[in-house]
């Protein structure tokens, strides 16, 4: 008994010591790994649930950074694009900001889309430091003081509403080591050592607002005569995502969404999830995407999803899709079943993200043209880029 006394007295001034410490040095800083609000997944959607499935989490947390890369034309910009407009729904009185460093904005386009312009802010510069000064403000570098605040120091202190910022493209941003330089000028590694300092000054500002970081980046092929492929930021951009995905259109003919005219409308797209930090990397995810729309066929990725996650029967490639009382032949009608039941469509997912939440890793069957895709991501990044 003088043990056990002994044991809760040593406890009470073990706890008291603790608190002192949280309450000295910062909540934010230091606090209990019992804190289950802490590791918050609440986040930005992500446009496709197949691609949320392969990712580990069907939204991007808040203070997180991710990345989509691939060929030209794959759907990079427009799956971010998505993203805002999924922003949008979910918390209908925000705001998201595009920082359009490529000049390619089209109103009309991401109208069409289904995005509220009204609640979309347009970053419209290709100059690095132009576009962190507005999201992070600007310091004196004597005083150590900020002369200007930008669109996140509004955010944390509660005046403006910002949950998504979105940066296309990350290829496109001029560093400083650039500017105001001659074209015979050669500088090493200006791209990779900027955003080293900027994503790292970024993150935890992310983080205070709530809000988080899609990027969008290129493919390009290595010509030093050794072969592989780089993306423009090299491993210092890699170390800092979250999240890091390579998109890979489709190139089968039935995989192709055609126009009543035979032009090409979209694609099939297939995603490798190469880093993420909610889950095993490597998965992947097939869903379509119609540029004019969208991501389309929501039923039939849904399906292939609560298939993973034990929601949905489907033992064999020949049985029947079954859901409770529903049965069905063929995944193209149980996919039409589903978007055609809104709310059969919605039960549907939130027992798939239950089961997700309890734990049971859902591993989406894929075509053996994305087995070859899986292949060709092993990117050889580096500094030089």
């Amino acid at each position: 008994m003088a043990k056990d006394s002994t044991a809760k007295v040593e406890n009470k001034a073990e706890a008291k010591i603790w608190e002192s410490l949280i309450s000295e040095f910062g909540g934010n800083s230091m606090f209990r790994a019992d804190e289950k609000a802490r590791f918050s997944m609440e986040g930005v959607p992500l446009p496709s649930i197949a691609l949320g499935a392969a990712c580990g989490t069907f939204e991007l947390p808040f203070g997180k950074i991710g990345l989509f890369y691939g060929a030209e034309g794959s759907g990079k910009s427009l799956t971010c694009l998505l993203a805002i407009k999924e922003t949008q729904k979910k918390y209908p009185k925000t705001k998201c900001v595009l920082v359009d460093a490529e000049g390619s904005a089209d109103r009309k386009w991401m109208a069409q889309l289904g995005i509220d312009l009204s609640r979309l802010m347009i970053v419209n510069s290709s100059d690095g430091v132009e576009i962190f000064s507005i999201l992070c403000g600007v310091y004196n570098d004597k005083t150590g003081k900020k002369t200007k605040l930008g669109i996140l120091d509004r955010v944390i202190a509660g005046e403006l509403d910002v949950k998504l910022i979105v940066l296309d493209s990350i290829a496109n941003i001029q560093p400083p080591q650039e500017a105001g330089r001659s074209f015979s000028s050669n500088e090493i590694s200006p791209l990779p050592k900027f955003l080293n300092r900027s994503l790292r000054f970024c993150r935890p500002m992310l983080a205070k607002a709530g809000a988080a970081m899609l990027t969008v980046n290129h493919l390009r092929i290595k010509m030093d005569g050794h072969g592989g492929t780089y993306f423009p930021g090299g491993n210092t951009l890699k170390h800092q995502c979250d999240l890091i995905v390579k998109q890979h259109p489709s190139t089968k003919a039935e995989m192709q969404i055609l126009d009543e005219h035979g032009n090409k409308q979209g694609h099939g797209l297939i995603c490798t999830c190469e880093k993420t930090r909610f889950g095993p990397n490597r998965h992947q995810a097939g869903f379509f995407l119609d540029f004019r729309f969208g991501v389309v066929r929501l039923g039939e990725e849904l399906a292939t999803v609560a298939v993973a996650f034990g929601v949905v029967q489907h033992p064999t490639p020949q049985s029947s899709w079954v859901y409770g009382e529903h049965s069905v032949k063929g995944k193209e009608k149980f996919g039409q079943l589903l978007e055609s039941d809104p709310k059969l469509f919605k039960e549907v997912f939130d027992k798939v993200k239950a089961n997700k939440d309890a734990g049971v890793e859902g591993v989406l069957e894929v075509s053996d043209e994305a087995k070859e895709a899986a292949k060709d991501v092993e990117i050889l990044v580096d500094d030089e880029a």
